[in-house]
């Protein structure tokens, strides 16, 4: 799992989608107790990339960036999964739902 909370998440999330790998991006808070429980299911998936996205990040000018990843992906809750196929979103998680992250992958 790769945290990409900075400020370059554009680039990062966009060279990640681009290569063409199933991609899992699960935006998170610190606080957030279904994140927290979801974490450790999420490192034990394999044939996946899993990208961790900060969605309460305590630098002003990071979370600025991260808020424009989550509007334009319309990211209103903690924790969403959105997985990547092909280049393409493929489907859009709300909640820790382990079951639902399988059968999508």
């Amino acid at each position: 799992m790769l945290d990409i909370s900075e400020i370059n998440i554009k680039a990062i999330l966009l060279s990640h989608i681009s290569s063409g790998e199933t991609i899992l991006v699960d935006f998170y808070a610190s606080w957030c107790g279904p994140c927290k429980m979801l974490a450790p299911q999420l490192e034990k998936l394999t044939g996946v990339t899993v990208l961790k996205v900060n969605g309460d990040h305590e630098n002003v000018a990071v979370q600025q960036v991260v808020n424009e990843v989550m509007s334009a992906y319309e990211i209103t809750a903690f924790p969403t999964i959105l997985i990547f196929k092909k280049g393409t979103l493929f489907q859009k998680i709300v909640g820790a739902n382990i079951a639902a992250i399988k059968a999508a992958l």
